[in-house]
């Protein structure tokens, strides 16, 4: 059985099609569990009439707690083999939990991963991302390897199904009020894994909407991602301290996209200034070094020489990243 754990604050509008992609899967040994953070439209309503609708549907109501909360609420109450997390604006296409249950049974993986289709607001297809081959990875060393050096499986928390010990066993669960709480979780998951299996089929649809976190512009809080990433170099450095490089490419990587968010939203923060110069210093040269487009290394040269004055430097800035 797969428990599917969809955390649910003030979705109303997306609610009912994403829990009907849910209950309608061509595989049904589901326990659906529901947690209303706290929702102050009629979201909570909406979980209570598929309460009584389908008998695999679980509800939680709690205080706002936000999306951390919310997922740790759902893996207590968890009772399946498997684990899947959707979030609540987005859904799935029918045959997501067979094949990524058919991924992770036959290769005895620990964690089995689809790839992402792009929608607006209307569930139009935007683009397809991440289109891969399907491959798997057999040893610790290279789940965590791949995790850290390709976008393939990367940090989000959904478009995954995870044996359920990941969670249980280990006691992982998501830090209560980190903006990026995904960045701060989901590599201590993959230290957990011997295999991982990787499928080419785009069957997760991540809706790409005004005022979601993803999609918002520059606060203090974006720089979670960057102290996530902070965090995760540490963990790295003491776990598998050959790594520990594209573990500092991981810290630049957020670094550049708080400076496009500041550039976009014309926030140009004299906190979070100070914080990515220190941030650009300390980590750039390993940046500046390393393999990625001449372009890119170049964006971060001038943050390491001067962030105030690339900011300045606007749209122009934003291009050449």
């Amino acid at each position: 059985m797969i428990s599917v754990i969809v955390p649910v604050y003030n979705v109303d509008k997306f609610l009912n099609h994403c829990v009907n992609s849910i209950v309608n899967q061509t595989y049904n040994d589901l326990e659906i569990i529901l947690v209303d953070d706290g929702s102050i439209d009629n979201s909570g309503k909406i979980c209570d009439e598929w309460l009584e609708r389908d008998e695999r549907v679980k509800v939680i109501h709690q205080k706002n707690m936000g999306l951390s909360g919310a997922r740790n609420s759902g893996i207590d109450l968890a009772s399946g083999d498997y684990i899947a997390f959707i979030d609540s604006d987005d859904f799935i296409l029918p045959e997501y939990f067979h094949y990524l249950l058919d991924l992770i049974e036959s290769q005895d993986a620990d964690i089995s991963v689809c790839q992402l289709l792009e929608v607006d607001e209307e569930n139009n297809v935007i683009k397809e991302k991440d289109i891969c081959k399907s491959y798997d990875l057999n040893n610790n060393y290279e789940c965590m390897r791949d995790f850290l050096s390709s976008n393939v499986i990367d940090t989000t928390a959904w478009r995954k199904l995870y044996r359920s010990r990941l969670f249980k066993e280990s006691g992982i669960r998501y830090p209560l009020g980190a903006y990026n709480e995904d960045v701060f979780t989901t590599y201590k998951v993959i230290s957990e894994c011997d295999r991982i299996a990787v499928g080419s089929k785009a069957l997760y649809a991540y809706r790409k909407r005004e005022g979601s976190i993803m999609n918002s512009t520059f606060n203090l809080k974006h720089l979670d991602g960057v102290r996530g990433k902070i965090e995760r170099l540490d963990f790295i450095k003491e776990k598998y301290p050959v790594l520990a490089k594209l573990a500092v490419l991981g810290i630049i990587h957020s670094a550049n996209q708080c400076v496009i968010r500041m550039i976009n939203s014309m926030n140009t923060s004299l906190e979070a200034k100070k914080y990515l110069q220190n941030i650009y210093r300390t980590y750039g040269g390993d940046y500046i070094r390393s393999k990625n487009a001449f372009y890119k290394k170049c964006f971060v040269a001038l943050a390491c020489l001067n962030l105030n004055a690339l900011l300045k430097l606007g749209h122009i800035a934003n291009k050449l990243h």
